[in-house]
């Protein structure tokens, strides 16, 4: 049986091009390219990469919230990711 410290979970706002949000976008660009292909026309991280990091900045009214364990995210942690972006 594996014990997690829960005090060495942290969950920290961070902008979109901080670099320990690439792990996640690149797992997350793999999976919908495998899952999804070319099914909407293109490929699924064309989508990912069509807005700018910019539009999900604090000052835009997004986040970008990661998950760290041990001040890394861990594969657990970057498939707890929450992003979101302001309302057009």
């Amino acid at each position: 049986m594996t014990v997690t410290n829960v005090d060495a979970d942290e969950f920290r706002y961070v902008e979109a091009t901080d670099p320990l949000a690439r792990p996640l976008l690149d797992e997350l660009e793999y999976e919908y390219d495998t899952r999804y292909g070319d099914f909407f026309g293109e490929r699924a991280s064309t989508e990912l990469s069509r807005y700018p990091a910019e539009l999900f900045a604090p000052a835009q009214g997004g986040a970008f919230v990661l998950l760290l364990r041990a001040g890394s995210p861990s594969p657990e942690a970057r498939s707890s990711a929450w992003m979101s972006t302001p309302p057009s």
